[in-house]
């Protein structure tokens, strides 16, 4: 079985809310009816009834009361390598994980016909660096490499310090980079997985064979009205329907 798995948190200053997780549901329910998806969260209320929600863990929701190295509130998408842990065998055998902000618009299906443990993805504006993993979509069968965890648990700091003395920058995505860039495949340059670096805002719609296009910047999916259209029109002729800001406008 095939699970979609996103995480959903209230930092305070990022607005995702459950809208923004329908939306991203009912669009991979379009493309891969017969998946599971579920979103790892700490809320309950305003889901669309094929969204699976997961408590947050106690060992990630911990997570987000730490203090990172330079003394700010610690990066809330660290909690997000929990999925590498034995614990997460609950999410099914085999999941790909995906952010909020990320727009399904072609046969995300094909994705998973790429073998391995841990399959990544490297972001096309960074595809000459070997050694970099980007954090928006990878996919995992659980209750493998479950010593990512491991060692990140263990003493979070002391990693993110050491990893980014080696060289590796951002997040969780530093993290995976480090361990797992030269001993899992990657999905080819060429997969049909955009970032927002990618010319995204110049487009009406994706380009041809597109599967997934990444806002990971403070610009979303939902501000960007024209492509928005583009990109989902028939999505919108068969779902329930979302306007670009994520609000249902019928059911």
């Amino acid at each position: 079985m095939r699970s979609y798995v996103t995480f959903l948190w209230d930092t305070g200053y990022r607005d995702y809310r459950p809208e923004h997780v329908n939306i991203l549901a009912h669009a991979l329910k379009y493309w891969d009816p017969e998946a599971t998806f579920i979103c790892v969260t700490t809320e309950t209320k305003g889901f669309s009834d094929c969204v699976n929600l997961l408590p947050t863990p106690k060992a990630a929701e911990r997570l987000g009361s730490l203090i990172a190295p330079q003394g700010k509130e610690f990066p809330s998408s660290y909690r997000r390598l929990w999925c590498f842990s034995e614990q997460a065998k609950i999410l099914g055998a085999r999941i790909m994980m995906l952010d909020i902000d990320a727009m399904v618009v072609g046969n995300i299906r094909e994705l998973w016909d790429t073998e391995g443990d841990f399959v990544g993805w490297r972001p096309i504006t960074i595809w000459g660096r070997e050694d970099r993993i980007g954090g928006g979509t990878w996919m995992l069968r659980t209750g493998t490499v479950t010593s990512l965890w491991e060692r990140f648990i263990a003493d979070p700091n002391g990693l993110i310090v050491e990893t980014r003395e080696r060289g590796w920058t951002g997040s969780d995505q530093a993290i995976m980079s480090r361990f797992l860039h030269s001993k899992y495949p990657q999905w080819p340059q060429m997969c049909g997985i955009y970032g927002s670096q990618d010319g995204v805002f110049q487009w009406d719609i994706p380009p041809e064979g597109a599967k997934i296009v990444h806002f990971n910047g403070s610009e979303k999916a939902w501000g960007q009205e024209k492509l928005w259209m583009g990109a989902y029109h028939n999505h919108f002729m068969t779902c329930p329907k979302y306007d670009h800001r994520g609000n249902l406008v019928c059911k």
